[in-house]
């Protein structure tokens, strides 16, 4: 797969075909990645994203 590609859920859950076949994937996220101000606000884009990502592989609400 091309690293600029993307695909929806439900590509990724058909290609997955609900198996856990995903379940090795490694997502790679900035933590500390700044938003097109260069602001060093908190939290950063990059914290708000890794936090979902971690909550959604949890299958946290």
């Amino acid at each position: 797969m091309d690293h600029d590609s993307s695909f929806s859920a439900g590509t990724a859950d058909i290609s997955s075909g609900h198996d856990d076949a995903l379940a090795g994937v490694t997502i790679i996220v900035c933590g500390s990645c700044r938003n097109e101000t260069g602001s060093d606000a908190h939290p950063r884009a990059g914290e708000l994203l890794t936090d979902d990502t971690r909550r959604a592989a949890a299958g946290d609400d």
